[in-house]
């Protein structure tokens, strides 16, 4: 389906935007690393490499902040590219945002997703005393990190991001209400999720967001095929992980007692607490914004223009956002029932390419299942034991 780039003019925001509780950010589309299984364009996202100018980003808070209920909670999540390119920027739109929420009475969080090679000990002090959680991207030990995350020069990244890493659990384990400090790890063709989960358990690191690299968006038959025997990689380890796991913890001491990748952990709590499972909520409690003030359903539709939704200018597509909306629902009462939603959350829906809203192999259902079943198995002998 083709669709205009541009939203709609006179369209005003309105209550549409009022139940978003999570935004993503992209500040910056551009990076000082080249990691080699890269899939963002070293996070330009098909655009010219940018910043968030300090406009945008004022417009931006009024449009996400101005409008909310006293006493509503935002989470703002950076990523796409790597954020500490422009640090001073960055301190500056946080406090403007700090500033703005208080007096509208909201509370609001703010996350980093960092390569950590930028920071130094001042930088992360102003970032304690602002209480912004950090995701440090560490794939692992140095031989599997260095193996893909590098700089232009091609030297690994692993030696500086790791010191960071340490120094910032140091720094915020003295603050009275700490913000957390967190890692991922991608799954590539050079690493094994089970020596990955040892190296961090080591480092006494609770769970570890594990990624499996994905493949280019244009990609031919060789690419899919490596990634289809990565992932077949990373099941093995997988399940070998879940029933060490299971046989050596119990209920309900695995909650303050496992170490390991989100994956499992989150299944078996979901599991564990009889949670019902939903939607990301992409498009609905979930929005992102690009470098140029464009509104989209999540972060992954970054670079993708059949579906901006609005900009900061107040100005929002509202038939586009229904339209999404709509679809969005009734994938996700397709996968009513399914045993497998504790491991996808709906599936993602920027997946496929192009519209992106429909749910595939290519997509995950078959290896959710799968990361699921094994999970599930591993939970009822956790139970036993």
């Amino acid at each position: 389906m083709k669709t205009s780039s541009q939203p709609q003019p006179g369209a005003m925001t309105g209550r549409m935007l009022e139940g978003i509780s999570s935004w993503h950010v992209a500040f910056t589309q551009d990076c000082n690393l080249r990691c080699r299984y890269c899939v963002t364009g070293h996070g330009a996202m098909g655009d010219p490499p940018a910043a968030m100018t300090p406009q945008v980003w004022r417009d931006f808070v009024s449009l996400a902040i101005d409008d909310a209920q006293p006493g509503s909670k935002k989470g703002f999540s950076f990523g796409c590219g790597e954020t500490f390119l422009h640090f001073g920027r960055f301190i500056d739109a946080v406090d403007h945002l700090y500033e703005r929420a208080h007096k509208a009475q909201v509370q609001v969080t703010c996350e980093v997703t960092t390569n950590g090679v930028l920071l130094d000990e001042k930088k992360m002090e102003a970032l304690a005393k602002r209480r912004v959680f950090l995701t440090f991207s560490i794939d692992g030990p140095a031989k599997i990190n260095d193996a893909n995350r590098v700089n232009i020069a091609g030297d690994g990244a692993f030696a500086a991001a790791m010191a960071n890493w340490e120094k910032y659990r140091q720094i915020t384990a003295t603050l009275p209400d700490p913000p957390s400090v967190s890692v991922q790890s991608v799954i590539s063709d050079s690493s094994d999720l089970y020596e990955v989960a040892r190296f961090w358990r080591e480092r006494e690191q609770k769970v570890f967001l594990d990624l499996v690299a994905e493949p280019p968006f244009a990609s031919g038959l060789e690419e899919m095929e490596r990634w289809e025997a990565r992932r077949i990689r990373y099941l093995e380890s997988f399940e070998k992980l879940a029933m060490e796991q299971a046989r050596k913890l119990s209920v309900p001491f695995f909650l303050s007692e496992y170490r390991g990748p989100k994956s499992l952990f989150d299944i078996w709590t979901t599991l564990f607490f009889e949670r019902s499972h939903g939607s990301c909520g992409a498009g609905i409690s979930v929005m992102a914004i690009d470098v140029r003030g464009r509104l989209l359903p999540c972060e992954k539709f970054i670079g993708s223009d059949n579906w901006i939704m609005g900009d900061t200018s107040g100005v929002l597509n509202r038939k586009r956002l229904f339209d999404f909306r709509l679809v969005a629902d009734a994938l996700a009462s397709s996968c009513a029932g399914c045993h497998a939603g504790p491991a996808c959350q709906g599936g993602c829906l920027a997946a496929t390419p192009g519209m992106g809203l429909s749910l595939n192999h290519a997509n995950g259902c078959d290896f959710a299942k799968k990361v699921e079943g094994i999970a599930r198995r591993s939970f009822d002998i956790l139970c036993a034991e």
